[in-house]
């Protein structure tokens, strides 16, 4: 047991070399070297069996104001968002409703009025959902509400892990509302520019995505999956997006009646991000306009 020790410290220290090696032209290389820097990075943790390091779910943006009545469930829309950062408050500009427009967000078992940041979502910006509840009620008169987990910077991978937390957090916020009687009948997620920017082989992203979307609809039994096509962001290895991994999302959506293949976010050029990734305004207003009429066409 010790030698085997011994043989993977030395190991270890082989790999922190290269690694320091390829830190140093990376910083010399514009570009260049971030992808096998991070392939290193990842290859030495998946090796040795090393914990990855998570985002804090007890971090998530929590609802501001006081708890207000929640909306009847029986004619309520309510709706699961979740992926990674543009699905959470990553937007430039925060916008907000007031009581009268009947948006709500469900946090710690109480119903908010919506309002950016997004509880239950990583990040300090502005989102995408108050705006789209926005939409849905104007043209449905049903109150909306909705229950959010998205985290920035991490792949399908990081949700399938349950030590992450993402999982529970989400599933957690599901379930309690639920319990009220409120059925989930669309789950929006936008996620795989982290998964891109890894250089991750279409066939390994089918698997854990399918089974994704499979705990996903499990978890929300009368819902549809709304399944963004999304790739692009900053990375070098997904500067113009990845279509090989769009198809993937693609084809998970036509395997299945409950999943709706959704709008790709990849033709939303920098005239639509704030950095070349996340959406300003524009592109919040060009995406919402999009899902409100998808999902008001597929009922």
């Amino acid at each position: 047991m010790r030698a085997v020790r011994r043989i993977l410290l030395v190991l270890l220290a082989m790999l922190v070399v290269a690694a320091i090696g390829l830190a140093a032209l990376a910083a010399t290389t514009p570009g260049g070297m971030q992808p096998a820097m991070r392939d290193v990075r990842r290859g030495v943790r998946e090796t040795l069996g090393l914990p990855k390091f998570w985002y804090d779910v007890r971090k998530v943006a929590k609802a501001s104001g006081a708890a207000v009545a929640c909306p009847d469930p029986a004619v309520t829309l309510t709706i699961v968002t979740g992926g990674q950062s543009n699905s959470g408050n990553s937007v430039e500009g925060r916008t907000a409703s007031d009581p009268g427009e009947q948006l709500f967000v469900f946090d710690a078992g109480k119903c908010f009025v919506a309002a950016d940041p997004m509880a239950g979502a990583s990040g300090k910006r502005g989102s995408l959902w108050p705006d789209l509840g926005r939409r849905l009620h104007a043209a449905t008169g049903r109150p909306v509400l909705f229950i959010n987990g998205g985290i920035g910077g991490f792949q399908v991978a990081d949700w399938l892990d349950r030590r992450s937390g993402y999982w529970d957090n989400l599933a957690g916020r599901v379930a309690a509302a639920r319990q009220l009687g409120f059925e989930p009948g669309w789950i929006l997620w936008h996620q795989g520019e982290t998964d891109a920017s890894t250089g991750i082989s279409p066939e390994r992203f089918e698997r854990e995505l399918g089974q994704l979307t499979r705990d996903l609809l499990a978890a929300a039994p009368r819902a549809k999956l709304y399944l963004f096509q999304t790739t692009l962001c900053s990375s070098p290895r997904n500067l113009a997006g990845v279509p090989p991994l769009r198809a993937v999302q693609q084809a998970i959506a036509d395997a299945n009646p409950r999943i709706v293949a959704g709008l790709n976010t990849d033709t939303l050029d920098g005239r639509y991000r704030w950095d070349g990734c996340h959406f300003n305004a524009a592109g919040r207003d060009a995406i919402n306009a999009e899902v409100a009429r998808d999902l008001l066409a597929a009922g």
